[in-house]
């Protein structure tokens, strides 16, 4: 039974040292990935593009598809503003 609760106790102390050491490694990683992109920022002169990322995404009414609000096809349908996702679905619906 001792021995028992001393493997269990020391399983917990393991898996808590790799999660520290795999959370040390993932910074890591990621400062490095943040420097990469800070350099490429100031060595072309420009922002890179965050076109696609976060933000509020519209549900297309022809095929379902979910795209950002910037790339809608808009068309007005009895008073009400609808958005595609491509001007193929903006012909497919008849209305």
């Amino acid at each position: 039974m001792l021995r028992t609760f001393l493997y269990l106790i020391g399983s917990i102390f393991v898996i808590a040292l790799m999660r520290g050491v795999i959370g040390i490694v993932t910074k890591g990683v990621a400062q490095l990935f943040e420097e990469e992109a800070a350099a490429d920022k100031t060595a072309s002169g420009k922002q890179p593009s965050k076109e696609g990322f976060g933000g509020e995404l519209v549900k297309c009414p022809s095929c379902g598809v979910f795209f950002p609000p910037a790339k809608a096809r808009q068309r007005s349908v009895q008073g009400q503003t609808l958005s595609f996702c491509s001007e193929d679905c903006k012909a497919k619906l008849a209305v």
